[in-house]
């Protein structure tokens, strides 16, 4: 790992959901979102708690049917950010653009990043090909010309 540019580390055994620190329900969750709402309120400090969870949930909810088109949308969010509205300090209403990222200075983002690694566990496939000694001998069927297939007597 590259240090002091924000990036960790971290075993997946641990954050598993049996882990001793569960970071995610089950493991169909990619995203944890614990982590992405601690890093959408360090780059945006001025935003309240609920705006910070309305653009968690923005970000986490598909917009389309294709992946092409949510990966665009995607991308659209991760470049320009993403438009919430919010009450400021003072009770007035604000719209504002919370960011997902921060500039890449020397070809990395300053945001937080997470690499869970952890090892898969080893799984044997038995052989579902029969082998060849015990493969029982299907009779030829010779067809004549202008016969179908199916046609022919059982």
């Amino acid at each position: 790992m590259v240090p002091g540019h924000g990036l960790s580390y971290g075993n997946g055994t641990v954050i598993s959901p049996k882990g001793e620190a569960p970071e995610r329900e089950d493991f169909r969750a990619v995203v944890l979102k614990g982590r992405l709402a601690d890093a959408v309120s360090r780059l945006n400090p001025k935003l309240p708690p609920e705006a910070v969870a309305e653009v968690v949930h923005v970000v986490l909810t598909p917009e389309h049917p294709s992946l092409v088109q949510n990966n665009r949308a995607f991308h659209r969010l991760l470049m320009q950010g993403v438009p919430v509205e919010f009450a400021n300090a003072a009770g007035e209403k604000e719209v504002d653009l919370a960011q997902l990222i921060t500039s890449f200075p020397r070809g990395m983002s300053t945001s937080m990043f997470f690499k869970l690694c952890c090892r898969a566990p080893r799984i044997r496939i038995a052989s579902t090909r029969p082998s060849p000694s015990t493969t029982p001998k299907l009779p030829s069927l010779k067809l004549e010309r202008g016969i179908h297939p199916a046609r022919l007597p059982l």
